[in-house]
């Protein structure tokens, strides 16, 4: 017989410890995973690249490998010459109920935990493969994904008409050969 337990609220709106739980401050932010993750160091490229067979094959399969991971939608963005030599962008996006730019309890860091979890995870595969690949903080993410089309931006995040709104992950710059989604804007 299944275990049916009943709670004295029904919505998370009448849950008392739904907002600390959403909202509230981490006692320790050492305690964040999505922290964690993002300063755990990248590991070496592999010294044979794979075959690329085409350019719109392998970004198919690297979006799929980004959707196995977690992201909700994945796009890749050719980026404007650099010095660091990367042509492209691959940008992660999950959907967020809550924004873990304003949320900042463990419940609304849920996106970004999954996000870091993803672009670590994707990074390394990459890397794998044998080409270079990096992460580059959130600094144009929504910028990006947007360009990509992944969404658009609206009130500061991105918002997409089919998932809602969307919390885009640490940025992912690589050399792999990839068929682009979107043109990085001046």
């Amino acid at each position: 017989m299944p275990l049916n337990l009943r709670f004295p609220w029904s919505r998370q709106e009448a849950d008392p410890y739904w907002d600390r739980f959403i909202n509230g401050p981490l006692a320790d932010p050492a305690n964040l995973p999505a922290d964690a993750i993002r300063r755990a160091p990248e590991g070496s490229v592999f010294a044979v690249q794979a075959d690329v067979h085409t350019p719109e094959i392998m970004a198919g399969h690297i979006k799929q490998l980004a959707q196995f991971f977690g992201a909700d939608a994945v796009a890749i963005v050719r980026l404007r010459p650099n010095d660091d030599g990367y042509p492209l962008a691959v940008v992660c996006a999950l959907k967020a109920e809550y924004d873990p730019e304003r949320a900042g309890g463990i419940g609304g860091q849920k996106a970004a935990i999954n996000g870091a979890f993803v672009t670590f995870n994707l990074g390394s595969a990459l890397r794998e493969y044998g080409y270079r690949a990096t992460k580059r903080g959130r600094d144009d993410a929504e910028r990006l994904a947007a360009a990509a089309g992944l969404g658009a931006l609206s009130g500061g995040r991105l918002v997409s008409p089919t998932l809602g709104p969307l919390y885009v992950a640490d940025i992912i710059h690589t050399d792999i050969p990839l068929a682009a989604d979107g043109e990085e804007p001046a």
